[in-house]
This record gives structure tokens, sequence and C-alpha cells, in this order.
């Protein structure tokens, strides 16, 4: 299969770390997840930082990427495809159209570790964007909607 870097992109408790877990083997891709690298670095940026350096560590590597995070700004997904860009790999954005009470729901069973403490209403505004856009514009090689297409 051809090296991919995937990134995904939804609410926390939305089932991306599910959809990862159950497509990486047939994808041949390795998951990189912050919700594993936010146990290891309790400083915010330290694990993001963490989190590039082993993503841009298995694309160069050869490996394709599950990029496991929430990806809401487009900053933050630009981040993401800018070090696939650098290696040479497409990209493919996949969006997670999950519902606000599911999204908390799931997230309350978490470990304490790695809830979410960020302001909900705000962030569904920005998957609100993301769906109703569909990234256009922000130079990811495929948009793939998982869910309704609509929160």
């Amino acid at each position: 299969m051809k090296q991919t870097a995937i990134v995904l992109c939804g609410l926390p408790g939305a089932g991306k770390s599910t959809w990862a877990e159950e497509n990486a083997q047939h994808l041949g891709a390795v998951v990189v997840t912050t919700d594993e690298i936010r146990t290891e670095h309790k400083d915010p940026k330290r694990a993001i930082n963490a989190a590039l350096a082993r993503v841009r560590h298995h694309l160069k590597a050869g490996s394709s990427v599950i990029v496991d995070v929430c990806a809401l700004r487009r900053l933050d997904r630009g981040m993401w495809r800018t070090a696939a860009r650098v290696a040479g790999v497409p990209t493919r954005l996949v969006v997670f159209a999950t519902d606000l009470e599911t999204c908390r729901a799931r997230d309350a069973t978490r470990p304490a570790g790695i809830r979410y403490s960020g302001n909900w209403e705000a962030s569904a505004g920005y998957l609100d964007e993301v769906l109703a856009s569909r990234a256009r514009g922000e130079g990811f090689d495929s948009v793939e909607i998982v869910g309704k297409g609509k929160r």
C-alpha cells in the first residue's frame, strides 16, 4: 500500500482512536496519538512537539501514519499536513461528525489525565467550520467525513 499520512479531526470522544485502531493494520500504518503522549508530557506544547517528532520519524522511515489528534483548527491541521508534505507523502483528512453529547459522554469515561478540559462549544464551532468547508483549500489530497456528515 502507498505511504500516506492520515490526519484525524474531531471532538474528543468522537471515535478517532477507535477508528485508528480498527484501520491501522489493514492500512499498514503506525498510529501516533496525543492521548498517549499527553500522559508522558504534561505540558501540551511539549506533547504536540513530541507527537510531531514521532510522525516525522515514521514518515522518514517509510511508514504510513495515522495522526490521532483533534486537529479542529486549520492551523493545527496544517502542521500535520506540512510534516507529510516535507516527507513527500500524500495526505488524507478524516473528519468525525459525532454529536457533542456523545463526545462529552465518552470523554467523561476517560482517565482524568486525558479528559478534555477545553471549551466544548468553541471546539464544536471549529468542527462545524470544517464540516461546512470540507477543508477545501487546505491542501489535503482527500477529505472523508465519518458519521452523519452533520453534527
